[in-house]
């Protein structure tokens, strides 16, 4: 990126950045607002955020973090007067998010913050009256941006972590009722052969992939990632 655009002061538009960048490695981007971020957080994808400050709102950001580095910024600490030299945008990737913070990886050294990670409580902190909003850059890729073999090694790999997944699962788990969306057949999932991620019906010998998969991968990202 940086024999691309150059290593200058100025910095780059985010967007310019992921133009270029995005389609050398079959990756896609999309805008969102916060709850887009936390929802592509979520489902463990990069995140990249922008924001702009004026002179003295960048002061007051620094010295908060300065002087509580685990902090928290929320905007009662951003109260001062509009204006002041040296103001301009920044990007940072968003990392984390749960019901109180937002946090971010700053490219600003360990020494800034808690080793160059910083936390607000939600999007609008960053946003000065009549300025920008804080925008939020959702990264991605899908199935078919990948060759057959990658399809095939993912497809592998998810049949993995689901067959790994059952045994963190209660034994009530087991004996949810599943119904063949073929035969139209309902028993108990321990019934069936196969995995969650791709089961075969004993009635009618056909496959398919089990509606509680959705719910399996679910608990699998939110407790085991």
């Amino acid at each position: 990126m940086l024999a691309f655009f150059g290593d200058n002061d100025n910095g780059q538009r985010v967007g310019n950045v992921l133009n270029e960048i995005c389609p050398k490695y079959r990756l896609r981007y999309k805008e969102c607002d916060e709850a887009g971020a936390r929802a592509a957080i979520h489902a463990r994808r990069p995140v990249v955020a922008t924001f702009w400050l004026d002179g003295h709102h960048w002061n007051k950001f620094c010295a908060f973090y300065r002087s509580t580095p685990n902090g928290i910024l929320r905007a009662q600490e951003l109260s001062v007067p509009a204006g002041g030299e040296g103001g301009g945008g920044h990007a940072v990737v968003l990392v984390r998010c749960d019901e109180t913070s937002l946090t971010f990886m700053n490219s600003w050294g360990p020494m800034f913050a808690n080793n160059g990670f910083f936390a607000i409580d939600h999007s609008s902190t960053l946003k000065l009256l009549n300025g920008p909003p804080m925008l939020f850059y959702d990264v991605y890729w899908t199935t078919d941006d990948l060759s057959a073999e990658e399809k095939r090694e993912w497809y592998e790999h998810n049949k993995e972590t689901a067959s790994n997944l059952i045994g963190f699962l209660p034994k009530s788990f087991h004996e949810l009722p599943v119904v063949c969306p073929h035969c139209k057949r309902s028993t108990s999932a321990n019934n069936y052969d196969g995995a969650w991620y791709e089961a075969r019906c004993k009635a009618c010998m056909q496959t398919f992939k089990p509606t509680g998969w959705a719910l399996l991968r679910s608990l699998y990202e939110s407790n085991y990632s």
